[in-house]
Formats: C-alpha cells, structure tokens, sequence
C-alpha cells in the first residue's frame, strides 16, 4: 500500500459530528499508516479531538479566521500544500470545501474528496452557486446519507457517478464507568422524572424550537413526569429560553451548555430525541440505540434509512402534533437493538472500515495511479 499524504480541511473542530466524523477518518488513516493533517479554519480546536488526533500522529492546525477573510490563510495553506508535497485534500463543511478546493487548485490541481454531511435545505442562493462553481474542482464525493447524494446533484453540481455512500462509524465500546447522577450534574430537577434528552448544537437545524412546541400541546398531566435536557451550545439559546419562558417550560427544559463528556450519559436518558430539519445520518440516534435507549427522530434523510430499525420511532420534519404524541410514548430499553439496527440498515461501520473505504476513494495524482 502506498503511503498518502492527506490534508483534511474543516470549518472548526468546535464539538460537532462532523468534527467527531474528521477525528474517526484521521485517526482511522493514520493507523493505516497514511500521513494526515487537518486543517482547521478557525482557531476553535477542541481537546476531545485534537488529543486523539495527536496521540495517533495526526499533525493539527488552525489557520484561523483571520487568515482566511484576508486571504493570507489561503496563500500560507498553498504554500505548505505544495512544499510539504500533499497528495490530495479532503474537504468537510460548507467554507472549508470552498476554501480546500480553491486551495488544492491553486496547489497544482490537488484531486480534492468533498465529504457531503447532510442535504444542506438551509444554504443561501450564494452558497449553491459557489459549490456549483466550484464543483468541477471536487474529484469525487462521498456521502453518509444516500438520500442526500441526489439533491446535492441537483442543487450543488455533485457528480453522482463520482459518488458514494459510506455510512458513519461508530467509536468502539468502551468500558462501562460510573455515570454520575443527575444531582451531581447539577440537575437535580431531573431525579425520579422520565427524562427526555439531546445532544446538539443550538440552531435553527437541529429544531428544538420544534420540541418545545411539541411539549406545549401536552397536558399539564402528561407533562407532569417529563424532563427535557439538552446538551450543547449554540446561537438559538437565547431564542430558545424565551420560547422556554413563553410556553410555561421553565422547570421542565434544562439548556446545561455544552459537554465533552456527553456521549457518555446517552444511558441516562429514557428517551432520545433528535428533531432536526434536515441532518445526513444523526451520530447521537445511532448511539442512543447502541446504548439500549429508545429514539425519536425527524425523518431526515440518513434517518429514514434507519426505518424498520427496533427502537427507532419517526416523525415527520417540522409535525408538532407527531412529536407530541411520540414524547407520549413510555419506550423500553433493550441492550440488542445495536445489533438488530447494524444487520437490518448497515446504518454504521468501525473506524478501521470507515479509513479502508476512504482509501478505496481517495483520488489520487495522476503520477500515483500508475
């Protein structure tokens, strides 16, 4: 196997799936032997990826936001593009896939992979047609939602036949720690209650807007034994607490901010949800199912791939009613719904298959494929 050198280009490493998806392909292709560096565009790099990374021998670094408004960023990315002789460029996120693509065409025509996270209904007019011009730029695309490959065709100049669908990967288990309580959280309103949770950044996509209109339209009674946490940050917060406030939730919905560790308390939820607008295939729902944990979903694309799966309830974007009467529902754990959903969906990959299938794409120089 020839040895690549990868440059892996991404908006920010701010805690995020698309940043967990960079964190498992880099690791995954350094362990392959493969040299990979990740560019980050801003200056957030977050210790729950940056370590990994480092400890796998991933080289991490931030060309900042400054850097790149001025264009400096670009000219100093160029330069170690073409001085460190980089085989090829890998491209997430919406500004990182401009900016890598412009940046492996100004470094001597760079074959560029553009991973397509989600169908991106939220992208301006300006942006369509930046990806549009750009796209012929883009060697090949890779997709974990075969649902968004053919509206990224139509709305972003995605060649299908330069396209494939690879499904998320899943961390390994680890061992089972202690989890703490909810008091020792600091959410002691959460004891003795059935407690809905979610992990997600605070914004218009993820649709807790959505949720909390959802909770309204139950009964004082029905509301009684719930709990809402959220686990994230984002620029909706303040919206959303006053939406909180308006709809006579405060007591009920917790926004505790953002934590590393929150993957890890999936098993204290009663019930997951995930009521986004649009999303490729939802890491968190995925994990709440490997954990036993029951989920609720929007049916966004890479969930509705999920259809069938034990556990799994669907709900369509945007249905307030829908949601209300699934947060209805009590749900029951069971410890083999990560193997039934992984033989009926093949939903997820390890970390190991998921660099094996990349380098199966991986595009190439022209002197490399010969």
């Amino acid at each position: 196997m020839d040895v690549m050198k990868i440059a892996i280009f991404i908006d920010s490493l701010a805690i995020g799936g698309a940043q967990k998806h960079v964190r498992q392909l880099a690791c995954g292709l350094a362990a392959e032997g493969h040299r990979v560096t990740v560019f980050a565009l801003n200056e957030i790099v977050e210790p729950l990826y940056r370590d990994p990374m480092a400890t796998a021998g991933v080289t991490v670094k931030a060309v900042g936001r400054t850097g790149v408004l001025s264009g400096v960023g670009l000219i100093r990315t160029v330069w170690e593009l073409l001085s460190a002789d980089f085989d090829c460029v890998v491209t997430v996120l919406f500004v990182s896939t401009i900016f890598g693509r412009i940046a492996a065409q100004l470094a001597g025509g760079l074959p560029v992979l553009t991973c397509l996270q989600a169908r991106n209904i939220n992208y301006a007019a300006w942006q369509k047609l930046l990806l549009r011009a750009t796209a012929p730029l883009t060697a090949f695309t890779a997709s974990n939602s075969r649902s968004a490959l053919p509206w990224a065709a139509q709305h972003e100049g995605v060649d299908l036949a330069r396209s494939a669908f690879i499904p998320n990967a899943m961390d390994p288990p680890q061992p089972p720690g202690r989890i703490p309580s909810w008091t020792e959280l600091g959410l002691p309103q959460l004891e003795g209650k059935r407690v809905i949770g979610s992990l997600g950044r605070l914004d218009r996509q993820k649709g807790y807007d959505i949720l909390l209109e959802a909770l309204a339209l139950l009964s004082p009674d029905e509301r009684a034994p719930l709990a809402v946490v959220v686990f994230g940050e984002g620029p909706e917060r303040g919206n959303l607490e006053h939406q909180r406030r308006t709809l006579g939730l405060d007591g009920m919905v917790f926004f505790p901010g953002q934590r590393s560790d929150a993957a890890e308390l999936l098993p204290k939820f009663d019930l997951y949800v995930q009521p986004s607008r649009f999303e490729g295939t939802p890491n968190a729902v995925v994990e709440a199912l490997a954990a036993g944990v029951p989920a609720v979903s929007s049916a966004v694309d890479g969930a509705s791939e999920l259809a069938g799966v034990d556990g799994l309830s669907l709900v369509p974007i945007e249905d307030c009613p829908g949601w209300a009467a699934a947060l209805e529902q009590p749900g029951r754990r069971n410890e083999c719904w990560a193997v039934q959903a992984e033989e009926a969906s093949n939903a997820w990959t390890s970390v190991s298959a998921l660099a094996s299938r990349y380098t199966q794409v991986i595009p190439l120089p022209a002197e490399k494929n010969h």
